[in-house]
């Protein structure tokens, strides 16, 4: 069942103040890490950027709020997903939530068995919970058919990317949006990620040749349009604190 929740806002007044939005700002905030890039890439943004309008093919699209470390509840017991980006769009075919995940050389975190192993040893009541909140996560992606061993088929994959791909569904969900789209923009050349990524793709859609800059997809999940995509960007020359 989708969470309700309410978050406030107030906009940013300038780009250095997204720093302390995030989780652990002193580690993150740095030139040419991908917290920072982003930023930067994101900073003062009038116009929907060139790379996006290309990766959705021209199509006429308008940028309505822009929401840095955007925080997702995620099912059973647990955090949030902490999403670097997320950007609400708008075009004549309706809203389209896009949830953006920043890399720059950094991995996608733990993979499956390895993030289920720690919780494990943690306690009894850490594995329980951590068996029951990959089980759901997993049967509203509409992979149920992984959840009888999620450990030994999907082991190898990487959590994170379950967490950013149903933030993006609940939160279309949410605001009614038809369309949700989970953006991997890479700020370095990185082919170890882009391959776990793609591999992850490949639960969803049956393509077998993914490039960078192309959409993949859609995939019709609970009545919305789910495509996913890697976007390779330039690191910016922009000085901010």
């Amino acid at each position: 069942m989708l969470c309700n929740y309410i978050n406030f806002y107030q906009p940013l007044k300038s780009a250095n103040e997204w720093q302390y939005l995030l989780k652990d700002p002193s580690e993150h905030w740095k030139d040419g890490k991908s917290a920072k890039e982003l930023a930067k890439y994101w900073a003062n943004r009038q116009e929907t950027p060139s790379e996006l309008k290309h990766l959705l093919q021209n199509e006429d699209i308008s940028l309505v709020f822009l929401f840095p470390e955007y925080q997702v509840p995620m099912p059973a017991i647990g955090g949030d997903s902490h999403n670097d980006l997320y950007v609400l769009a708008t075009s004549k075919n309706g809203l389209i939530v896009i949830m953006i995940e920043s890399k720059a050389g950094e991995s996608f975190d733990k993979i499956i068995s390895e993030w289920y192993l720690q919780k494990e040893r943690c306690n009894k009541d850490e594995g329980l919970n951590a068996s029951s909140r990959l089980n759901s996560i997993l049967q509203e992606l509409g992979l149920g058919r992984y959840a009888k061993a999620p450990y030994k088929e999907l082991g190898d994959y990487r959590y994170q990317l379950f967490h950013r791909t149903l933030s993006a569904l609940r939160e279309a969900k949410r605001v009614n949006a038809n369309r949700a789209i989970v953006l991997i923009q890479s700020f370095e050349n990185d082919p170890v990620s882009q391959a776990d990524f793609f591999k992850y793709v490949r639960l969803f859609v049956a393509q077998e040749k993914m490039t960078s800059g192309s959409l993949i997809g859609p995939v019709r999940i609970n009545g919305i349009d789910l495509s996913f995509a890697w976007l390779d960007c330039e690191k910016s020359n922009l000085v901010i604190d």
